[in-house]
C-alpha cells in the first residue's frame, strides 16, 4: 500500500507529501497503478506543474507508456498542460538527458575526495597537473558507470550506494535535480541554443558515417579516435594549418581545436579528450605557444600521457625557440624542425610509428567508402527486386 502513496500524492498535487517520500527513499518514483499510469504521467494528467518538476527533477522515466500507449507528455499535450507537455519534452530528449547525466559525472569529479578515489581505481594521479587530475576522475567515473550500467540518475543512486558511496550519492542527486531545473526554466531561445549546441557536438563527433551507421563508427576506433592532436598556438595557425592540410592529404586524420573541438564543452576538458583520443600529439614550439595559459594545459596533458604510458607520444616541432629554450619536459625528445624540408614525410612516418599499420584517417577513410558502397548496392538490390516484381506482374497479365 505504501507503494502507491507517490500515485496518490501525484494526482492530487500533494507537492508536500511526494517531496517527503522522495527524500526518504520509501517509494519507487516509477510505479504504476492498474492502468500504467505513473506518478509523473497522473501528475501531468491533473495538471499539477510543480510535482512534475519535482519528479523530473528526481529522475521519473519520462518515455513508460501506459496500456494505450501514451507517454506523460502525450497526455498532457491532449489535457491542453502546454507548459507541463513542454517540460516533459526537454527532458525526453535523448541528448539532453546525456547532457544533464555527463553534467552530474563531472560535478562528482570535481568534489571527490582523496579517500574516494579508491573506488573508481584512482589513486596514482599527482596533483601537480590538476587540470589533467580532474579530467582523468571524469573519464574514470565516466568508465565506472558504464561497467556498473549506471545511465540515469536512479542507477546512479543506487550504484554509488552500493559502492558505500553515500555522500556522492547525495551529491549526484542533488546537483542532478538542480541541472533539471535550470534546464525547466530556460527562456524558449536559450534552451533551443543548447539543443544545437549539442546537436552540433554529436554530429561532429560522429560526422563521416550515415546516419544508420553512426554509432558503429563512433565506437569501433574507440578510444582512439584521431592520429595526432595539433597542439599550438593560435597565433602560429597560419604556419600550423598547411602543415595539417599536408598530414591529412597523406590519410593522418588530425585533431585540430579550432575545427574538432565540441561546442559548450569547456577549452580544458576538450584538450584532455583529444590528448587521450589521439595516438600522438604535435607540439609546435614557438615563444607565443610558452607564453600562452591554455598552451600550458595543452603541455601537461601530453606531458602526462607520455610519462604514462610510458611511449614516444609527442612529437616537438620547433619553430621560433633555441634548443636551449625548449622546456625542460620536452628536452628528452627529439624534435624536428618547422623549416625541415622533410617536415611532412617525417611526420607521417612518426605517427604511424615502426609498423606500416594503416593510419586512423585511412581506415576511417576505408570505413566512408565501404558505407557509401554497402548504400550503392543497397539501392542497386531495391531496384533490381522492383523490376522483378514488375516483369511478374506483367508476366501474370
Amino acid at each position: 500500500m505504501a507503494n502507491r502513496r507517490p500515485l496518490e500524492a501525484a494526482r492530487h498535487g500533494d507537492i508536500k507529501s511526494l517531496q517527503e517520500l522522495l527524500t526518504a527513499g520509501e517509494c519507487d518514483i516509477n510505479v504504476r497503478d492498474w492502468y500504467g499510469r505513473t506518478p509523473l504521467y497522473l501528475a501531468g494528467l491533473e495538471g499539477h506543474t510543480q510535482c512534475v518538476q519535482l519528479l523530473l527533477q528526481n529522475g521519473a522515466d519520462t518515455s513508460i507508456q501506459d496500456e494505450e500507449g501514451k507517454t506523460p507528455k502525450t497526455l498532457a499535450e491532449e489535457r491542453g498542460h502546454a507548459g507541463i507537455a513542454e517540460q516533459l519534452r526537454r527532458i525526453e530528449i535523448l541528448d539532453m538527458q546525456g547532457y544533464v547525466h555527463t553534467k552530474t559525472l563531472e560535478h562528482l569529479a570535481k568534489i571527490l575526495e582523496p579517500a574516494e578515489y579508491t573506488f573508481i581505481n584512482q589513486t596514482n594521479l599527482s596533483s601537480n597537473f590538476p587540470d589533467v587530475f580532474q579530467f582523468q576522475k571524469v573519464q574514470e567515473l565516466k568508465v565506472w558507470a558504464t561497467k556498473n550500467n549506471c545511465t540515469n540518475i536512479r542507477d546512479l543512486k543506487a550504484g554509488l550506494q552500493a559502492a558505500n558511496q553515500a555522500r556522492l550519492s547525495r551529491a549526484a542527486v542533488d546537483y542532478y535535480a538542480e541541472v533539471v531545473k535550470v534546464i525547466s526554466n530556460m527562456a524558449s531561445d536559450e534552451f533551443e541554443a543548447l539543443c544545437r549546441t549539442l546537436v552540433t557536438a554529436k554530429h561532429m563527433y560522429i560526422s563521416g558515417a550515415t546516419a544508420a551507421d553512426q554509432q558503429d563508427t563512433s565506437s569501433s576506433l574507440e578510444p582512439i579516435r584521431y592520429d595526432a592532436f595539433i597542439a599550438h598556438s593560435s597565433e602560429d595557425k597560419a604556419v600550423v594549418e598547411p602543415v595539417i592540410e599536408q598530414l591529412e592529404e597523406q590519410g593522418v586524420q588530425c585533431c585540430y581545436g579550432i575545427r574538432d573541438f565540441h561546442p559548450g564543452k569547456s577549452l580544458v576538458t576538450s584538450m584532455g579528450e583529444a590528448v587521450y583520443e589521439s595516438k600522438r600529439t604535435v607540439v609546435f614550439l614557438s615563444k607565443s605557444f610558452m607564453e600562452s595559459p591554455f598552451c600550458a594545459k595543452e603541455r601537461e596533458f601530453a606531458i602526462h600521457k607520455a610519462s604514462e604510458s610510458g611511449e614516444d607520444v609527442v612529437i616537438p616541432v620547433l619553430m621560433d625557440l633555441l634548443p636551449q629554450q625548449i622546456p625542460v619536459e620536452f628536452k628528452p625528445l627529439k624534435y624536428i624542425l618547422v623549416s625541415d624540408r622533410e617536415l611532412i614525410p617525417k611526420l607521417v612516418q612518426i605517427i604511424k610509428g615502426p609498423t606500416e599499420s594503416p593510419t586512423y584517417g585511412n581506415l576511417r577513410n576505408a570505413l566512408r567508402d565501404a558505407h557509401e558502397q554497402i548504400a550503392f548496392l543497397r539501392d542497386e538490390n531495391r531496384e533490381l527486386q522492383a523490376k522483378i516484381r514488375q516483369n511478374l506482374q506483367q508476366h501474370v497479365i
